[in-house]
């Protein structure tokens, strides 16, 4: 379960780089994973939206509220 949501969050930072998603393949090579995970502690990320930030948010979260309340 911890695997999952490691390879989750390194690709929710790579969106927030601007980079690509492929690249959490490094996180499986032996010596890189550790230069690649301080990689993605150090760097700032980029100002504006993320190529996959959902635009429905706000209504997404209503939604998901209603659905708890029922």
């Amino acid at each position: 379960m911890t695997f999952v949501l490691f390879q989750s969050v390194t690709v929710r930072r790579l969106n927030d780089l601007k980079l690509n998603r492929t690249l959490v393949i490094l996180n499986f090579i032996p010596v890189v994973n550790i230069f690649f995970k301080i990689y993605l502690l150090i760097m700032i990320g980029k100002i504006g939206r993320n190529r996959k930030e959902n635009k429905n948010y706000k209504n997404s979260v209503s939604d998901i509220n209603q659905i708890g309340n029922s």
